[in-house]
């Protein structure tokens, strides 16, 4: 009976540092399964309104003259929301100089002023996301905006790409495109394309 005890008492001996191994590896793996990913912080609340982004930001210095010209400034800086398609520095500098210097005078501002308004789509905030799930956009001008996401997965508002999307503001959203949109009548004439 001793001998059995002591055999048995050795076969525990050198099975217990396995067991105690393995359940630590089991215990190991649990761990790294379990552990929670840390969700990403939420993005800050905007603190700028449409117009204020405008200002504040250098590639939209001629938007945010001819918004001051047009009146148009104060427009948006109503409480919205307002989904508003920006064109950029250079997308106003696709456009003839003759044509751009005459719309950014008093004498100009008018056509100026039904030009911007075909950028703006008023009572909703729509990401980048958002504007290819409609097949037209209704603007401030009256028109209907024609909208897609193209292969390359960019997406297309009119003839322009948005190529800087999701700026939020405080009473909408702003989209940097590369194209002043126009008026059907007068696009040819003077998109500079």
């Amino acid at each position: 009976m001793r001998k059995t005890l002591l055999t048995l008492t050795f076969a525990v001996g050198f099975a217990a540092p396995t067991f105690a191994q393995d359940s630590t590896r089991v215990a190991d793996s649990t761990a790294a399964v379990v552990q929670p990913t840390p969700a990403p912080a939420p993005a800050p609340a905007p603190t700028q309104s449409l117009v204020e982004l405008v200002r504040a930001d250098s590639n939209y210095s001629t938007l945010a003259s001819a918004l001051q010209l047009t009146g148009l400034a104060d427009a948006l800086a109503a409480e919205g929301p307002f989904t508003v398609f920006a064109p950029t520095n250079a997308a106003f500098a696709k456009l003839p100089p003759d044509t751009l210097s005459a719309l950014m005078t008093t004498s100009g501002a008018r056509r100026l002023y039904g030009m911007l308004m075909l950028h703006i789509v008023p009572g909703g905030l729509y990401t980048a996301a958002q504007v290819p799930l409609r097949a037209t956009w209704p603007t401030w001008a009256g028109a209907e905006l024609a909208s897609m996401k193209m292969d390359d997965g960019t997406v297309m508002i009119g003839a322009a790409h948005i190529v800087q999307p999701d700026l939020a503001a405080t009473n909408g959203i702003i989209h940097g495109i590369d194209t002043v949109l126009m008026p059907a009548a007068s696009a040819g004439a003077t998109s500079g394309e």
